[in-house]
């Protein structure tokens, strides 16, 4: 049997330049590829379909990437980034609401403190062993359950604002997150 490799023509270029970066890159990469998608973090390969940078990283991005989703907490500074390549920005409330009106690309916010962001938290229970939180987005609620060793409510929130942003339903990244017993 022969390997077939795709040649993606224009892999679609994530930047996350936030708190936390590499991990939130990880993450994204780790949902991305369960939902068989081909990522590459800070790499890309002829058969990725999605690029993932992080702000600061010396990344191989290919020049036919197309800026897709960049997304930024307002707290980094973006190093000859010009945000405006980008389609989508995925940011805080805090600091994407303001940007809302004068933006030139798509805003979309996300925020665990203000229900009037497009991606919000709320509810949230704490164990040693499960957090347990709502989501909601465009008014649709997801309960989610976590393992606080492996992720936190703020990972969770900022990834669930990236695929929103990627128009990818949240009852399907949710069940990525949610645990499978508890």
């Amino acid at each position: 049997m022969t390997d077939v490799i795709r040649t993606v023509r224009n892999p679609k270029l994530i930047l996350v330049a936030c708190k936390n970066s590499e991990r939130i890159a990880a993450i994204i990469a780790s949902v991305l590829d369960a939902c068989s998608y081909s990522t590459g973090i800070n790499e890309c390969r002829c058969d990725t379909e999605f690029c993932i940078a992080t702000a600061g990283s010396a990344a191989q991005i290919p020049q036919n990437a197309i800026p897709d989703i960049v997304v930024f907490d307002g707290e980094r500074e973006l190093p000859e980034t010009d945000l405006s390549r980008f389609r989508k920005l995925v940011g805080t409330y805090e600091y994407a609401g303001a940007k809302k009106s004068a933006a030139a690309c798509s805003v979309l916010t996300y925020s665990y403190e203000n229900e009037d962001a497009d991606v919000s938290c709320r509810n949230i229970t704490e164990n040693e062993q499960l957090t347990a939180f709502e989501i909601v987005d465009s008014g649709i609620l997801s309960r989610i359950r976590i393992d606080p060793r492996l992720y936190s409510v703020d990972e969770v929130l900022i990834c669930m604002a990236v695929f929103t942003a990627m128009g990818v339903p949240i009852a399907s990244v949710s069940s990525f997150f949610n645990l499978t017993s508890v």
